[in-house]
């Protein structure tokens, strides 16, 4: 039987939120230096073997993806961000455990995606780019001048939940939806360009289906 290899199609280099790799196991012929894929020739070193595995992920303080394989592909750590200009890392920032990356399985065909996770599995504290985002959100409700102060405690509140996939999430997403109807559009449209990335799948398809 002929040995397989990982042909690469697209860099693990990502920008936003997102971000993909496209590999396949392919069967291949040739002499230890050259191997050939669909008559493509490439040099043995080229192509490599994946074990059933996490790599790691390097995000940026603001949340885009610069690496999500930096142990196999380091050649595409940065130290700061190329979009924002934000320093990156691999690590969370309060226990210093690994920020989890793609996973790397033996035999898999097709295409895998990537996004920065919220939560840090270890301590379960948000990564910096869901605290931003959050803060971002809180000011805005600050600076509202048309709803009471009890609303905007109730809409800082619910941006807390939302952001998670709880029990609490739905009741959240309902009152975060109920006190934005008080508010205009433009309001309406910039709480959704904070947010969108960040709310949970359960929040997102009550609030922008």
């Amino acid at each position: 039987m002929a040995n397989t290899y990982e042909y690469i199609n697209i860099s693990p280099n990502g920008g936003g939120q997102k971000a993909s790799l496209r590999f396949a196991q392919i069967p291949l012929q040739g002499t230890s230096d050259t191997l050939e894929v669909s008559g493509k020739k490439f040099l043995n070193g080229d192509l490599k073997m994946r074990d059933d595995s996490y790599d790691v992920a390097q995000i940026c303080l603001n949340g885009h993806i610069i690496n999500f394989s930096v142990n196999e592909y380091p050649q595409f750590n940065k130290k700061f961000c190329d979009k924002c200009g934000a320093a990156t890392i691999t690590n969370c920032i309060n226990c210093n455990s690994e920020i989890q990356g793609e996973y790397c399985a033996e035999g898999f065909i097709g295409i895998s995606h990537y996004t920065a996770p919220a939560f840090c599995p270890n301590c379960g504290k948000p990564y910096p780019w869901i605290e931003a985002r959050t803060q971002s959100a809180h000011d805005l409700a600050q600076e509202l001048e048309n709803i009471s102060e009890d609303d905007k405690e109730i809409l800082t509140q619910s941006i807390n939940e939302i952001v998670k996939d709880s029990p609490k999430t739905t009741l959240a997403a309902t009152r975060f939806k109920k006190i934005l109807s008080k508010t205009s559009k433009p309001i309406v449209d910039a709480f959704r360009d904070i947010l969108i990335d960040i709310v949970s799948e359960t929040a997102k398809k009550l609030l922008w289906p």
